[in-house]
Protein backbone atom coordinates (compact mmCIF):
# COMPACT_ATOMS: atom_id res chain seq x y z
CA UNK A 1 0.00 0.00 0.00
CA UNK A 2 1.41 3.76 -1.16
CA UNK A 3 2.55 5.88 1.95
CA UNK A 4 -0.15 8.85 1.66
CA UNK A 5 1.19 12.52 1.35
CA UNK A 6 -1.79 13.14 3.87
CA UNK A 7 -3.69 11.44 7.40
CA UNK A 8 -6.30 9.57 5.82
CA UNK A 9 -9.93 10.88 7.52
CA UNK A 10 -10.80 9.49 11.13
CA UNK A 11 -14.18 7.46 10.04
CA UNK A 12 -14.10 6.27 13.38
CA UNK A 13 -14.69 9.85 15.24
CA UNK A 14 -17.14 8.69 18.31
CA UNK A 15 -20.43 10.82 17.06
CA UNK A 16 -22.39 12.80 19.94
CA UNK A 17 -25.67 11.07 20.51
CA UNK A 18 -27.85 14.32 20.46
CA UNK A 19 -25.96 15.76 16.88
CA UNK A 20 -26.86 11.96 15.43
CA UNK A 21 -30.28 12.37 16.44
CA UNK A 22 -30.79 16.15 15.26
CA UNK A 23 -29.43 14.74 12.17
CA UNK A 24 -31.59 11.92 11.95
CA UNK A 25 -34.51 14.12 12.53
CA UNK A 26 -33.54 16.74 10.09
CA UNK A 27 -33.49 13.96 6.99
CA UNK A 28 -36.17 11.97 7.92
CA UNK A 29 -38.63 14.24 6.24
CA UNK A 30 -36.85 16.50 3.50
CA UNK A 31 -40.58 17.95 3.01
CA UNK A 32 -40.35 19.39 6.36
CA UNK A 33 -36.71 20.59 6.25
CA UNK A 34 -37.43 22.63 3.18
CA UNK A 35 -41.07 23.93 4.18
CA UNK A 36 -39.23 25.18 7.60
CA UNK A 37 -36.84 27.12 5.32
CA UNK A 38 -40.19 29.25 3.50
CA UNK A 39 -38.62 28.26 0.00
CA UNK A 40 -40.53 27.05 -2.77
CA UNK A 41 -39.17 23.65 -4.49
CA UNK A 42 -37.29 25.12 -7.29
CA UNK A 43 -35.19 27.74 -5.47
CA UNK A 44 -34.75 25.23 -2.25
CA UNK A 45 -33.39 22.00 -3.73
CA UNK A 46 -31.13 23.94 -6.15
CA UNK A 47 -28.83 25.15 -3.42
CA UNK A 48 -28.16 21.38 -3.74
CA UNK A 49 -27.65 21.35 -7.11
CA UNK A 50 -30.34 19.25 -7.93
CA UNK A 51 -33.30 19.83 -9.97
CA UNK A 52 -37.23 20.63 -8.26
CA UNK A 53 -38.26 17.25 -10.08
CA UNK A 54 -35.73 15.43 -8.31
CA UNK A 55 -36.66 17.37 -5.26
CA UNK A 56 -40.10 16.59 -5.09
CA UNK A 57 -39.11 12.61 -5.57
CA UNK A 58 -37.30 13.20 -2.52
CA UNK A 59 -39.50 14.79 -0.32
CA UNK A 60 -42.26 12.33 -1.52
CA UNK A 61 -40.41 9.27 -1.18
CA UNK A 62 -37.73 10.04 1.38
CA UNK A 63 -34.73 8.75 -0.30
CA UNK A 64 -32.34 11.49 -0.54
CA UNK A 65 -28.79 11.03 -2.55
CA UNK A 66 -25.74 10.43 0.28
CA UNK A 67 -24.33 13.65 -1.35
CA UNK A 68 -27.23 15.87 -0.89
CA UNK A 69 -28.01 14.58 2.22
CA UNK A 70 -24.46 15.56 3.37
CA UNK A 71 -24.98 18.87 1.92
CA UNK A 72 -28.38 19.33 3.53
CA UNK A 73 -26.40 18.37 6.96
CA UNK A 74 -23.85 20.85 6.60
CA UNK A 75 -26.06 23.69 6.00
CA UNK A 76 -28.75 22.43 8.83
CA UNK A 77 -25.84 22.35 11.23
CA UNK A 78 -24.08 25.39 10.49
CA UNK A 79 -20.88 24.54 9.01
CA UNK A 80 -21.75 26.08 6.09
CA UNK A 81 -23.87 29.56 5.36
CA UNK A 82 -26.59 29.33 3.42
CA UNK A 83 -24.79 32.05 1.37
CA UNK A 84 -21.84 30.01 1.07
CA UNK A 85 -24.11 27.34 -0.12
CA UNK A 86 -25.65 29.44 -2.61
CA UNK A 87 -22.62 30.77 -4.06
CA UNK A 88 -21.61 27.34 -4.67
CA UNK A 89 -24.58 25.95 -6.42
CA UNK A 90 -23.79 29.45 -8.65
CA UNK A 91 -20.69 28.31 -10.00
CA UNK A 92 -21.40 24.71 -10.58
CA UNK A 93 -24.42 25.79 -12.40
CA UNK A 94 -21.82 29.01 -14.49
CA UNK A 95 -18.89 26.38 -15.21
CA UNK A 96 -21.14 23.68 -16.06
CA UNK A 97 -22.81 26.22 -18.76
CA UNK A 98 -19.38 27.15 -19.67
CA UNK A 99 -18.33 23.49 -20.20
CA UNK A 100 -21.39 23.14 -22.84
CA UNK A 101 -20.89 25.48 -24.53
CA UNK A 102 -16.80 25.22 -24.91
Amino acid sequence: MPHLKYPAPDFDIKLHGARLQRARRLLDDPAALRQASEYNQLHFWRKYGTSQSAGSRYEREGQVPKPVRMLLLLEALGHVSEAQMIEVARLVERAELRQESD
